[in-house]
């Protein structure tokens, strides 16, 4: 699935029962799981892998968007926290 966040855009704290992997296509990538004390950010050709019920949020930075490409191993699910 290629998703499209616009600057600033951010899915707040969700899980998924699926594991994923989300691939930065262009521009940057936000991302912060239950394990991180910050947000992490991500550049074009990084790839980040979430196991399957992870807290996590994601989007993209305040100043720039990001186009991603989600992989997953079964049908697409959130719950949001």
């Amino acid at each position: 699935m290629q998703t499209n966040y616009l600057p600033g855009q951010v899915i707040e704290w969700h899980t998924h029962k699926l594991t994923h992997v989300s691939y930065v296509l262009n521009g940057a990538f936000m991302a912060q799981s239950e394990f991180d004390d910050k947000e992490q950010y991500f550049a074009p050709d990084a790839i980040i892998i979430n196991p399957m019920g992870q807290k996590m949020r994601h989007g993209a930075p305040k100043d720039i968007h990001a186009e991603i490409l989600f992989i997953y191993n079964d049908e697409f699910n959130i719950n949001y926290l």
